[in-house]
């Protein structure tokens, strides 16, 4: 991980991303999509990858979100 690529991704439309080591993480809306834009700013960056997981929110990760929009 480096700063090259945190600043290409932060150029990009990912909602929450952070780092912890070597691992990114980040929310979109359109995962079909702005995922491989994120994995192209990346190798641009001079990234490599062991992996990319995508982990879709749980009825329970839902759920919670509305309950704390509507208080």
């Amino acid at each position: 991980m480096n700063d090259a690529i945190l600043n290409a991704l932060n150029k990009l439309s990912l909602k929450n991303l952070t780092s912890e080591g070597n691992k990114i993480m980040f929310n979109v809306l359109d995962p079909n999509n702005e995922n491989w834009t994120a994995v192209e700013a990346i190798v641009l960056a001079g990234g490599h990858f062991n992996s990319v997981n995508v982990v879709g929110s749980t009825l329970e990760d839902v759920y919670l979100k509305l309950v704390r929009e509507s208080a």
